[in-house]
């Protein structure tokens, strides 16, 4: 899902269900850190896996069927707290297929 799209849908979201702003900004701000966060901490475990694995095509499968599952999960909860939690996994499981993907393009070239 796409930053404009999602601060947009968070800011509504937080300020029709009774958040003050500074707490739905609080909200809206905090989802994408602590997904780069889990990235920064994640992905060298998740290389050297795909690395010692040897199968690249596997992991991009499973973490794009998992992050589009996030996505048609987001909108099914109307609370602010789910729907960034949504985000947040679903930033982190794009960002971790794209990195499967990445460490597969030498293997191609």
């Amino acid at each position: 899902m796409d930053w404009l799209a999602f601060s947009a849908y968070v800011m509504l979201l937080g300020l029709d269900g009774g958040y003050s702003y500074d707490a739905t900004l609080s909200v809206l701000f905090l989802s994408p850190a602590i997904a780069s966060l889990a990235i920064a901490l994640t992905s060298p475990f998740l290389g050297a896996l795909t690395d010692a694995l040897g199968n690249r095509k596997t992991p991009i499968l499973v973490l794009v069927a998992l992050n589009t599952l996030c996505v048609v999960l987001m909108p099914f909860k109307q609370e602010l707290f789910w729907v960034a939690f949504w985000f947040t996994l679903s930033q982190i499981l794009a960002q971790q297929a794209r990195l499967c993907y990445d460490a597969q393009v030498p293997f191609i070239m």
